[in-house]
């Protein structure tokens, strides 16, 4: 006699999905307005997760991750920036899009006051996004920030420097920024090391408009320059007929 006299499909697919949906809850996600970046997130940028962005000092790396900070806070959304390297000035964020009037500021006076604000502002329902700039996290804190931001939807936004990539990460997508030589343009290839998602891309090409900030995909190849012949000189030409 089997213990399961009843195997019928329509039931095992109803328990399959309602499993899946406790396993992993669906939480809405924020499209992104620069074509390029939809090849990294396909179904837009997850909400409950953190999303780290590698790159050095100067590199475009901040940029870049308030520009995602800034999508995400389209529809009047709330961002918290934890800045206890006081490093960012509040009137640099207004050509980004970022409404400072929606943004909140916390400078702790501590690594340890930073990383209990950081975990109780990922635990806010009320906020959207909570952006910090993160050198060294330990591999206890940084589930804490995983599991908080997963409790209410937040999205936590790293930006951290390039040397940490080979270290363990509990972000959802790794992101790092390699800038690249185009006169006027700024030009960026962004490189996926890791993503929750569907990745398409590996890595992609974009340009940011200094004007309008907008960002654009790149299709143009750079082209290489090769160096001009040089004439033989004379102790050259003595060589070939000795």
């Amino acid at each position: 006699m089997s213990v399961f006299p009843d195997k019928n499909p329509e039931i095992l697919r109803v328990l399959q999905a309602r499993l899946q949906k406790i396993s992993s809850p669906q939480r809405p996600s924020q499209a992104v307005e620069c074509a390029a970046l939809t090849r990294i997130f396909p179904e837009g940028i997850p909400r409950g997760g953190i999303v780290e962005w590698l790159g050095d000092t100067g590199n475009g790396v901040t940029t870049l991750s308030f520009w995602m900070a800034q999508q995400l806070c389209q529809d009047q959304g709330i961002m918290v920036i934890v800045d206890r390297q006081q490093q960012i000035y509040p009137p640099a964020l207004t050509p980004l899009g970022i409404d400072l009037n929606r943004t909140i500021w916390l400078r702790p006076g501590s690594r340890q006051d930073e990383i209990w604000a950081l975990i109780q502002c990922l635990r806010c329902p009320s906020i959207t996004v909570v952006w910090s700039y993160l050198e060294q996290l330990n591999a206890r804190e940084y589930r804490c920030l995983q599991l908080a931001a997963e409790s209410n939807g937040v999205v936590g936004i790293f930006s951290r420097p390039t040397r940490i990539q080979g270290q363990p990460t509990w972000a959802s997508t790794r992101l790092s920024v390699i800038p690249q030589l185009s006169g006027e343009l700024q030009r960026f290839v962004i490189k996926t090391h890791h993503c929750c998602q569907g990745l398409r891309s590996n890595a992609v090409t974009i340009e940011r408009d200094a004007l309008t900030g907008k960002l654009r995909e790149c299709h143009e190849t750079f082209p290489v320059r090769l160096a001009t012949r040089l004439a033989s000189s004379p102790v050259s030409r003595r060589a070939a007929r000795a």
